[in-house]
C-alpha cells in the first residue's frame, strides 16, 4: 500500500476559511512524475506499479470537493494527463462549471509561445528561473497555454471555462514576497522597490491563484453539505444501478423458467394427444379394431383346412390308441396305462 504522512500547516490566505466544525484537508495525489515507476524508489511503493499508483490517485480523488490540478508549462504539450480529469468530471460533472476545480501550470516564465520544443534538462525541476526578463511576453503566454489546454481537454465532453486555467510563476512570486519581506522590514520603507516587488508578485499570478482558492474554500460549509449529498446520490445510483442489474438477471432467469414452463406444458400436452389417440385406436368399434377383427376372420379362413387336417389327425392317433386299449385282455391296469 502506498504510505500517507499527514502534516498540519498553517496557510495564511486558507486559515480564515476552516470553521470550529469544518477543516480545510489539502490531500496531495501522486501526479505524473510520480506515477512513473522509474522516479519512484522502491521504499517508496514497494512493488507498486505506474498503474496501480494511478489507480490509487483515482481512489483518492474521489474524496475531494475541489481540486487544484498541477502541471509544468514543459509537459504540456506532450502531453496532459486527461484520465484524472475524466474521472473527477464523470463523478463530479459541475466541477468545472462551479469554478470547484484550477488548473495550475508552472513556469510560466519558461513557456516559449513560438517553438514547441523546450528543454527537457529542466522539465522535472522545481527551478523555474526565467530565460527572459520581458513581462510583456507574459499575456501572451498565458493566452497560448489556454489554448493548449483547452484542445488537448476537448475529450472530457465538458468545456474548460478560461478562468478555471492558471499559468503562474511560482519562483518569481517566491522572490517577490522574499523581497517584500526584506524593504518593509527596514525603515523607513522603500516605496519604489516594494511597488516593484508588488507588481512582480501580481504578473506571477501566484495571488490570484490564491484569491481563487479562497473564494472556493469560502463555501467550505456549502461544500461540505454538497459533499455529503453528491456521494450519498452517487451510491443511490450505484445501488439503483446494481439493483437493474439484478432486476435484469432476475427477468431473464424468470423468462428462461417461464419457457421451460411452457415446454413442459407443451410435452405434457402432446403425451395427452398419443395417449388419447392410442385408446381411441383400441376401442371397440374403431377402425383399427375392425381392420384387426377382418384380418383375424381372414386367417382363420386361410388356415381353416390346415387345422382340420391337423385336429382330425389327432383324432385318429387317439382312436387307434382307444382301440388298442380295447383289444387287450384281461384289462390293464392304470399303472400298465402309464407305463
Amino acid at each position: 500500500a502506498i504510505v500517507v504522512d499527514e502534516v498540519v500547516a498553517h496557510v495564511p490566505f486558507l486559515c480564515g476559511c476552516a470553521t470550529g466544525d469544518i477543516n480545510i484537508v489539502l490531500l496531495d495525489t501522486p501526479g505524473l512524475s510520480e506515477a512513473d515507476t522509474s522516479n519512484v524508489s522502491e521504499s517508496e511503493t514497494p512493488g507498486l506499479s505506474k498503474q496501480e499508483i494511478s489507480k490509487a490517485s483515482e481512489h483518492q480523488l474521489m474524496t475531494c470537493s475541489a481540486y487544484v490540478y498541477v502541471i509544468s508549462s514543459h509537459q504540456m504539450e506532450d502531453i496532459i494527463d486527461t484520465d484524472s480529469l475524466r474521472a473527477i468530471v464523470m463523478r463530479d460533472p459541475n466541477v468545472f462549471e462551479e469554478r470547484r476545480i484550477l488548473i495550475a501550470v508552472t513556469r510560466l516564465d519558461q513557456y516559449n509561445t513560438t517553438s514547441e520544443e523546450e528543454s527537457d534538462s529542466d522539465s522535472d525541476s522545481d527551478d523555474e528561473s526565467s530565460p527572459s526578463n520581458d513581462d510583456g511576453e507574459i499575456p501572451k503566454r498565458i493566452e497560448s497555454i489556454k489554448e493548449v489546454i483547452q484542445r488537448q481537454s476537448k475529450c472530457l465532453g465538458v468545456p474548460i471555462p478560461d478562468d478555471c486555467i492558471i499559468p503562474l510563476c511560482a519562483t518569481r512570486a517566491l522572490k517577490a514576497r522574499k523581497k517584500i519581506i526584506k524593504v518593509t522590514s527596514k525603515k523607513p520603507i522603500q516605496e519604489s522597490k516594494l511597488s516593484t516587488a508588488n507588481e512582480r508578485d501580481k504578473i506571477s499570478q501566484v495571488p490570484l491563484l490564491e484569491e481563487k482558492l479562497n473564494k472556493v474554500t469560502a463555501k467550505s460549509q456549502y461544500l461540505w453539505y454538497y459533499s455529503i449529498v453528491r456521494d450519498c446520490t452517487r451510491y443511490c445510483d450505484q445501488a439503483m444501478a446494481k439493483l437493474d442489474e439484478t432486476k435484469k438477471e432476475f427477468m431473464k432467469t424468470a423468462e428462461e423458467f417461464n419457457d421451460k414452463v411452457k415446454e413442459k406444458e407443451s410435452n405434457l400436452d402432446d403425451f395427452g394427444t398419443l395417449v388419447r389417440n392410442f385408446r381411441f385406436k383400441y376401442e371397440k368399434g374403431s377402425e383399427f379394431s375392425q381392420q384387426l377383427q377382418v384380418t383375424y376372420n381372414e386367417d382363420l379362413e386361410t388356415n381353416h383346412d390346415n387345422i382340420d387336417r391337423i385336429s382330425n389327425s389327432h383324432l385318429s392317433i387317439f382312436e387307434s390308441f382307444r382301440s388298442k386299449i380295447k383289444e387287450r385282455k384281461p384289462k390293464i391296469t392304470t399303472a400298465q396305462f402309464n407305463s
